[in-house]
């Protein structure tokens, strides 16, 4: 693994999933039997706690998994960094947001792998 990154918890999906949460403990407390219910959430606070990596295989891994050689685009935006990427055999280019905590160590090695990506 080359690099590890922390996802930003200004992530408003993440408050919104940590409210719900709030909420669905509250119940659980109430109610016992929403209690196994309440083990389901377990592996999700799981996924949204999550980091980014970048792999030995040159591999965005974190948001889907992106190869860092088809990356074409990053745009700086308040909270996030949106990757501009061409996969092969599709002639549309994707987008995925990635809520990293240093925005500036992740572009920083993503340029080092890939040095043709354009940064905005």
């Amino acid at each position: 693994m080359k690099a590890v990154f922390k996802q930003s918890i200004r992530n408003l999906r993440f408050y919104i999933f940590l409210g719900c949460s709030l909420i669905v403990f509250g119940l659980a407390l109430m109610d016992s039997k929403i209690f196994p219910f309440l083990i389901l959430w377990i592996p999700i606070l799981m996924i949204f706690k999550r980091s980014y990596t970048i792999t030995d295989d040159d591999l965005l891994k974190g948001n889907g998994i992106v190869p860092i050689k088809t990356i074409r685009k990053l745009v700086r935006q308040s909270d996030s960094v949106v990757v501009y990427y061409l996969p092969e055999n599709v002639d549309k280019m994707q987008i995925k947001p990635y809520f990293v905590k240093d925005r500036e160590l992740f572009i920083e090695k993503l340029k080092e792998i890939n040095s043709d990506i354009q940064v905005i």
